[in-house]
């Protein structure tokens, strides 16, 4: 499904101790890109609540990413102290997953970094993401600020699963793209990841008596 072009303003209702909704595509919506309409059928205005989990990641568009982090970083102080002062209204739960493993021919960064015009055939099949400033960025800022997925992955060695030639461009022109993935793959390692995260807190709230 195509990314929505929502209103909603967590940091605004964090600020103003009022409840978070999702704006998202009923279950019927055509895959097209839209801007968010209450009175148009194919959205509807979820509310989450305590028992709701909600993973976040900020991305790794260097244009956006930075903003991103903030933000999220704001939102997650402003929660802090909502819930210190007392006045927690039954907000989500707030996740964070790692960010993408690249590989692009960019050894230093560990892959993070590629040049459009890069006529590469292959991503580097291995790359220390150690070396990541993403990945470092991830666990520096969201490490031990709220609940991470993925964050005990090692994809440095999984550069033959990137997508590289063939999903934009023919075999010898243009950018090679190694930072999307073939599937089945990565990505069903992240998605049971975050399954498995889900069963914990779940299995943790019923075992701390927080039941439905």
């Amino acid at each position: 499904m195509q990314p929505i072009n929502g209103n909603e303003d967590w940091l605004k209702s964090c600020r103003d101790r009022k409840p978070f909704y999702l704006e998202t595509y009923a279950y019927d919506a055509p895959n097209v890109l839209e801007t968010y309409s209450e009175d148009d059928a194919k959205f509807e205005k979820v509310l989450l609540g305590k028992e709701d989990m909600v993973f976040f990641n900020a991305g790794g568009h260097l244009g956006q990413r930075d903003g991103n982090v903030q933000h999220l970083t704001e939102l997650l102080d402003c929660m802090d102290t909502a819930r210190a002062e007392g006045d927690d209204t039954d907000w989500p739960q707030i996740s964070y997953v790692i960010s993408n493993q690249l590989h692009f021919n960019d050894l230093k960064r560990g892959g993070a970094y590629g040049q459009r015009g890069d006529e590469s055939k292959f991503c580097l099949d291995e790359v220390d993401g150690g070396n990541n400033p993403f990945l470092n960025e991830d666990k520096d800022v969201f490490g031990e600020k709220l609940t991470t997925v993925g964050f005990d992955l090692d994809l440095g060695k999984m550069g033959n699963f990137h997508i590289g030639k063939g999903s934009k461009t023919d075999e010898t022109v243009g950018f090679t793209d190694c930072a999307h993935w073939t599937m089945p793959g990565v990505p069903d390692i992240l998605a049971s990841k975050m399954a498995e995260s889900m069963l914990i807190t779940t299995i943790k709230g019923f075992d701390s008596g927080n039941r439905k």
